[in-house]
């Protein structure tokens, strides 16, 4: 953007908006308020209009939102005179903070809480997939959270899109399928259910399944031992059967693993055992959203 109070065009109403201050920027695009408006412009200034990146954008907004959770688009802005797309965002309401934030601070969050955080992703999941899309690159920075409220907004526009495009998102992250990771498969419900079960296993345990022993001491999200470690010779910390990459001394995950009942490490287990080598026995939304209401009714002596 050139300058404030530089004008653009919503492509879907028409309507012309006034662009303020800047509120921040990342490097790919940066976010201006809007006066008066209960919305902020996402403006990408390399990004022209007929770009396949701007085509996909352009096409989730006239899509819609699967889901109240996701922070969605209502209309793309274009400039006749400045280079680049935009889009029109919501506010993000007063309150959300990233998921990891809030589980890295004493005490975590309270169970209800967690029940809710955890119903919430599930069910919008499970309305992403039932609209053909799929979440490319999930990551904890892109669950903001209202503890007070129990209500989570999931960001990330970008990352979103249909099935079986290049699941490509640069380096190996610790929520993408192995299969995703080793790049022999494209990205899809299936791969997202792997993101979702590395989500709530963050949510409840406080930590990741697959980063033991194997992964060493730096935290295993770089280069080869990222591969390794979620991609290749990827193995859940509780495997019942290999103890080969069980967490290391301090881990969180050590503490909060024994505390919560059978049948929801069961998920777990299958998530990261048969569902790490075959993507069609990983754990449902369905089986999720009924162990979440079976831990709802069990309470936890702690809480």
């Amino acid at each position: 953007m050139s300058r404030r109070g530089s004008t653009l065009r919503m492509v879907r109403s028409g309507r012309s908006v006034s662009v303020g201050e800047q509120v921040s920027a990342d490097g790919e695009f940066a976010v201006y308020r809007v006066g008066g408006a209960p919305f902020t412009v996402r403006w990408y200034p390399g990004l022209p209009g007929t770009s396949e990146l701007a085509k996909l954008l352009t096409w989730l907004v006239d899509t819609g939102s699967p889901h109240p959770a996701f922070s969605w688009p209502a209309d793309a802005v274009v400039s006749d005179e400045i280079p680049g797309f935009g889009l029109v965002m919501p506010v993000q309401a007063p309150g959300l903070e990233p998921l990891g934030d809030l589980l890295s601070r004493a005490g975590g969050l309270p169970f209800p809480v967690l029940i809710a955080i955890g119903r919430q992703l599930v069910s919008a999941f499970d309305a992403l997939h039932e609209s053909w899309l799929c979440y490319r690159d999930v990551s904890l920075e892109n669950v903001l959270v209202d503890p007070q409220k129990a209500e989570i907004a999931l960001i990330g526009i970008d990352a979103i899109g249909p099935y079986l495009i290049d699941g490509s998102v640069g380096a190996a992250s610790p929520f993408m399928a192995p299969e995703v990771v080793r790049g022999e498969a494209p990205v899809s419900w299936r791969t997202d259910r792997h993101s979702l079960a590395v989500l709530l296993f963050f949510l409840f345990m406080h930590g990741h399944p697959l980063r033991g022993r194997n992964a060493g001491t730096g935290g295993g999200e770089e280069g080869e031992l990222a591969l390794q470690a979620f991609g290749l010779e990827p193995v859940f910390v509780f495997d019942p059967r290999d103890d080969s990459n069980r967490p290391v001394p301090g881990d969180p995950v050590l503490r909060w693993w024994p505390g919560y009942p059978r049948f929801f490490r069961d998920l777990f287990e299958q998530a990261f055992t048969a569902g790490l080598a075959d993507p069609g026995k990983r754990v449902t939304e369905e089986q999720w959203l009924s162990a979440l209401a079976r831990l709802e009714e069990w309470r936890p002596s702690r809480d």
